[in-house]
């Protein structure tokens, strides 16, 4: 039986066609835009990039005949999807290496400058999706509900969280515009953001009441209570001002009622 099948294996070789899926996944987004040198900031919106990562160790792998592409919730029907935007790719990303497309080569380590993807990242969220020269889905991330990381703010990008399964987390970075190009970084820690880890839950209620509007009940409460108490003091004391006016005005007022 050994031999009848190593006969059938010679015979009839196991056939594979198109290329291997290789290993690129998408390490880092900026759909927040990113700071850029010489440009105002409330321009930066308009520099967005992402960031593919090979990882493996000893391979490089063309892009040619891949692409990205950007879906969206549908405009019609909300729990279905619609391609929103594709940006075709080309170049080589090397391996264990990186390569970023970005809508300017003004951004730092860009190595594809597609003009065209400015502004195209939503901040609502979108499900981004790599996919091969077969047209296959290499790797994506569905954020179409909204983004896992990433802060527009203080833009700081969607990374991918170093050491950890590639499709699983993601975090903030802890630099503001990233770090494209380059190994991502330990990931934003609240205590780093917020100054002091022990003041991460006042500044968390700031944040959240950032009027003092809790802060200004208190205070209402307070001199209510306080208002009352003067107004009943103010209350007594006038009446009993009152009535000793009263009360003095009474031998007068008999002294004048006798005859003479």
């Amino acid at each position: 039986m050994v031999l009848f099948l190593f006969i059938l294996l010679m015979l009839f070789p196991f056939q594979t066609s198109g290329q291997e899926v290789p290993s690129v996944v998408i390490n880092e987004i900026a759909w927040m835009g990113t700071p850029v040198a010489g440009i105002d900031a409330k321009q930066h919106w308009r520099y967005e990039w992402l960031e593919l990562k090979n990882i493996l160790k000893d391979q490089s792998v063309s892009l040619e005949d891949w692409t990205v592409e950007l879906a969206r919730h549908s405009m019609s029907n909300s729990e279905d999807e619609e391609l929103y935007f594709t940006i075709p790719l080309s170049g080589t990303v090397p391996a264990q290496g990186y390569f970023v497309v970005g809508a300017s080569d003004k951004i730092s380590g860009v190595d594809m400058n597609y003009a065209n993807l400015g502004g195209k990242f939503l901040n609502t969220g979108m499900r981004v999706m790599l996919k091969n020269n077969l047209g296959e889905i290499a790797d994506e991330v569905d954020a179409k509900s909204a983004w896992p990381a990433g802060d527009n703010e203080t833009k700081r990008t969607m990374e991918r969280k170093v050491g950890s399964d590639p499709t699983l987390l993601w975090q903030t970075s802890e630099n503001p515009g990233g770090t494209p190009g380059a190994e991502n970084s330990n990931g934003l820690k609240l205590d780093e953001y917020y100054g002091d880890s022990s003041s991460i839950n006042a500044i968390g209620e700031n944040r959240k009441d950032p009027f003092g509007s809790s802060r200004s009940r208190r205070s209402r409460d307070i001199f209510s209570g306080t208002t009352l108490l003067a107004l009943f003091l103010a209350l007594g004391s006038g009446a009993g001002i009152l009535g000793l006016r009263r009360l003095l005005a009474r031998p007068e007022q008999s002294q004048r009622a006798r005859p003479a």
